[in-house]
């Protein structure tokens, strides 16, 4: 692959910070980039994209790839992809699992998190009565920290795609890839062997069954 026609994260970098498909990328990058990492120890051919793996493999990736590699702490909350329910104003989170030894700030920050995410769908802002000068000025830094956050290094993938007409700084770049890029071909291949053991499970699992009734872990992520 010599273009960026399969580099996937772009598009989802190019959307608002609000959005929830956005959300889902920034929840998953760490496990995400390591994946498609190691992935380029191989032909790119050989194993798919991170975005075409379905629910099962998305969540054995996520927690092999992200628990090993990405500083992985327990999630603060699990979240089950279906439709959230709204009415008005008003949005319920009936799927949300919250992890209860989660500290109170991190389960305040991810709560608000959500709210965010869901105000900025549906373009609600916060009500004048209900802001303080002081409070409104604290959430704007907190909204500009998370902003400018650090993020995986997703040019290495794209230098080492296309490793033509580079600078002194790419190249150096290049070159601290290349080295990754063989402590993780060991965890890829573990990794995709649990992968198809699932899919063999499933197969079992499901067999004779009708389609609505299979396991969910066969659904495709929602991208």
């Amino acid at each position: 692959m010599k273009t960026g026609k399969n580099w996937w994260w772009k598009k989802f970098e190019a959307f608002d910070k609000g959005n929830k498909r956005r959300a889902l990328f920034d929840t998953s990058a760490a496990a995400a980039f390591y994946y498609e990492l190691a992935r380029r120890n191989f032909p790119l051919e050989k194993y798919p994209t991170f975005t075409k793996l379905n629910r099962g493999e998305f969540n054995i990736v996520y927690h092999t790839f992200g628990r090993k590699f990405a500083r992985w702490n327990p999630p603060t909350v699990l979240i089950i992809q279906d439709k959230i329910t709204s009415s008005g104003d008003f949005v319920a989170f009936p799927s949300f699992f919250w992890n209860l030894r989660a500290s109170e700030s991190t389960l305040r920050k991810t709560f608000w998190r959500q709210i965010e995410v869901e105000r900025n769908q549906r373009g609600i802002a916060e009500s004048d009565q209900s802001k303080t000068g002081k409070g409104a000025k604290s959430r704007n830094a907190g909204n500009s920290a998370r902003t400018k956050g650090g993020g995986q290094s997703w040019r290495w993938l794209e230098l080492l795609d296309n490793p033509h007409g580079l600078t002194s700084n790419e190249r150096s770049h290049l070159s601290a890839a290349r080295k990754k890029l063989p402590m993780l071909k060991k965890d890829f291949l573990l990794l995709w062997k649990e992968i198809e053991q699932h899919r063999e499970f499933l197969e079992m699992s499901d067999r004779g069954i009708p389609q609505a009734l299979q396991n969910p872990d066969r659904k495709p992520m929602k991208w």
